[in-house]
């Protein structure tokens, strides 16, 4: 039986994975958090997420935490600012684009539903064909 050897693939990704894991254990977890939560494209997410990390600026900045906390903490807001900004936009265009076609959506719904009942209807008259009776009131 010979061996069996990883892919160059799976190396690379056992590599990154290391680099990643070996970089984010030298980070505080509440810095990490907040970091994850300003990257959720959900303004209130997002926005608890720069709250998070905006406490922990202040901490940062009164020397409550490491020091080399500082570039990762700017990221967080620097993020999740952008990510707040496109993610209300996105978010605020989807309803306001939705409801504004709303009323047209309803006529078009209406409209189909009455095409229906007429064609129930008239596929009930041919059914049943009930000698004297000329229409089904509604």
């Amino acid at each position: 039986m010979t061996a069996r050897s990883d892919s160059a693939l799976e190396q690379e990704l056992r590599r990154l994975f290391g680099r990643l894991r070996a970089n984010l254990v030298g980070h505080d977890r509440g810095v990490l958090f907040g970091f994850l939560l300003c990257l959720v494209p959900v303004p209130p997410v997002a926005l608890i997420g720069i709250a998070i990390s905006a406490f922990n600026y202040k901490l940062w900045k009164d020397h409550k935490l490491d020091l080399g906390e500082g570039p990762a903490i700017k990221r967080a807001l620097g993020i999740g600012l952008i990510v707040l900004g496109l993610s209300s936009a996105f978010w605020y265009y989807i309803i306001f684009a939705t409801l504004d076609e709303l009323p047209a959506a309803l006529r078009l719904l209406r409209e189909a539903l009455e095409g229906l009942r007429e064609d129930t209807r008239s596929i009930l008259y041919w059914l049943l064909r009930v000698p004297g009776v000329h229409k089904i009131s509604t």
